[in-house]
């Protein structure tokens, strides 16, 4: 999921979810949406939340394998 993903980052930069929302310039309550699993980002969110994790937004997508793909 993208909220794991995103969790993820977050803690790795040390980062909490004000710290992140105000640099991605979302609210707090979408931060914790997200990675609660409640919403999913809309694209310009999701382009800005890796813009501000310093990470491609390929890197917030979770990883799907090549099985999942043929099932």
């Amino acid at each position: 999921m993208i909220g794991e993903r995103l969790r993820e980052l977050r803690l790795k930069r040390g980062l909490s979810q004000y710290e992140l929302a105000r640099a991605a310039n979302v609210s707090q309550g979408l931060i914790w949406q997200i990675e609660a699993g409640r919403k999913t980002p809309r694209l310009k969110t999701l382009l800005r939340l890796a813009e501000a994790l310093s990470v491609s937004p390929e890197e917030l997508l979770p990883v799907v394998s090549k099985e999942e793909t043929h099932a």
